[in-house]
């Protein structure tokens, strides 16, 4: 089986981030949390929700390209002004540049999420499915 790669991890990565935006958005709109707020900064995304959800963190960065000192900075002034500590979401496959600036600036990894993959059957060779069950297949 092979590895993911590079472009594999953005797409994932992609969908990560589309992921907290539209939550973070949905919040706000449903006045759920008004300060609920998102940010663009370089290729990746700030996202707030509210002191008591783990939604707020940083994500997308580094995919494909280094990450800058003044990046790291809007990311820890974005969550400053939220009087919350910048947290990242790092995938193993980001430029180095993102992991070398978070160990300078003293943060440190907390845990580790893994999103494991593999090839399926066809659809000809599966058992018949329960009423109301449907396989698709997804393109990219």
């Amino acid at each position: 089986m092979p590895f993911v790669d590079q472009d594999v991890a953005a797409q994932l990565e992609g969908v990560w981030i589309l992921e907290l935006v539209n939550y973070a958005e949905t919040l706000k709109r449903l006045d759920l949390s008004p300060s609920a707020a998102t940010e663009s900064i370089g290729e990746g995304v700030c996202v707030y929700t509210s002191p008591d959800l783990p939604v707020n963190r940083a994500a997308g960065m580094g995919l494909h390209s280094p990450v800058t000192a003044g990046q790291m900075q809007e990311i820890e002034r974005f969550f400053a002004d939220r009087d919350m500590p910048a947290q990242f979401d790092l995938c193993p496959l980001a430029d180095p540049s993102l992991l070398e600036l978070a160990a300078e600036r003293g943060y440190h990894v907390v845990r580790f999420l893994d999103v494991l993959s593999m090839d399926l059957p066809s659809q000809d060779s599966l058992p018949a499915l329960p009423l109301g069950v449907e396989i698709r297949t997804i393109r990219r």
